[in-house]
């Protein structure tokens, strides 16, 4: 339907029974409201901010349960797919997540984009985007996908409902790298994730490698750190052990440079060929 717009000066027409039911439409669905709001194209959910501070708009928030789940007006709109969500800031991606539009004070209700194209303030310049404890910043890899970066006094674009995994393919193998938070990660075994071991060596003492964590000091979140295993060597028990370290100790023996970690997201360098492989150092190490 086409309506022609008109000129100062113009001599006054009454509207058409089409054209004002055009415009009660528009304005029933939020399309026309006068604010911000009203240019993201997404889709909505109404919020509850569960925690102690301010959610400001454009930035991040998990998804930490339902609110009075207990209320029967709650149960009734959960079967309507409406039911009212309890958010805090996020930290990580381990919590479903997406964008408040507004900001939501503690104790208080808002609207929160879970898809779709939505402004949101981050910092860096990759392709997807992931919160953390700074808000949400930019790498490799992420739910949300970069449109237009932040800049002067306005927020990005960003389009939220892209999947959590790195871009290209997964590795499942051993000596698997996994972000557990923004500081914390592991390295375990990708064929058998509930294993004790990580994977095997040819270090005496070191057949099967047990799992491990290693948490990162949350100022170095913001840097690029090479992950490694590193081995060492007791002369005087003859024994050696390994550690998962972001630095390489002039103590150690040799070392296996597995990935790199940055905004608790991984990057996997080494990749072992088969379900059979394990690391051989061979004539990198001796006993005496």
């Amino acid at each position: 339907m086409f309506f022609s717009d008109v000129s100062a000066g113009d001599a006054w027409q009454p509207e058409s029974a089409a054209r004002y039911n055009a415009v009660n439409s528009l304005l029933r669905s939020g399309s026309i409201s006068g604010t911000y709001e009203s240019a993201v194209n997404d889709c909505r959910v109404e919020v509850f901010n569960h925690s102690g501070v301010t959610i400001p708009a454009f930035t991040p928030a998990a998804v930490t349960g339902c609110h009075l789940p207990d209320d029967p007006l709650q149960r009734n709109c959960r079967l309507a797919g409406k039911v009212l969500l309890e958010v805090v800031p996020a930290q990580n991606d381990l919590l479903p997540w997406g964008i408040v539009i507004q900001d939501i004070q503690p104790g208080s209700s808002g609207v929160m984009t879970i898809s779709g194209v939505v402004p949101a303030y981050f910092t860096g310049n990759g392709r997807a985007v992931t919160p953390g404890s700074g808000g949400l910043s930019a790498g490799n890899c992420g739910n949300g996908l970069t449109l237009l970066v932040p800049e002067k006094d306005l927020p990005g674009l960003i389009v939220l409902g892209g999947g959590s995994a790195a871009f290209g393919d997964e590795y499942r193998g051993y000596f698997k790298l996994e972000a557990l938070s923004m500081t914390l990660l592991q390295i375990c075994n990708g064929w058998q994730p509930d294993s004790e071991f990580c994977g095997r060596s040819d270090v005496p003492g070191l057949d099967n490698i047990p799992r491990m964590e290693l948490e990162i000091p949350e100022a170095l979140t913001a840097q690029l750190l090479d992950i490694h295993l590193v081995f060492f060597y007791d002369r005087a028990s003859k024994v050696y052990s390994v550690k998962l370290m972001y630095d390489l100790p002039e103590e150690m023996v040799f070392s296996r440079y597995i990935g790199s970690f940055r905004y608790g997201r991984v990057t996997q360098q080494y990749k072992a060929e088969g379900e059979s492989d394990k690391m051989i150092f061979g004539n990198e190490w001796y006993l005496k």
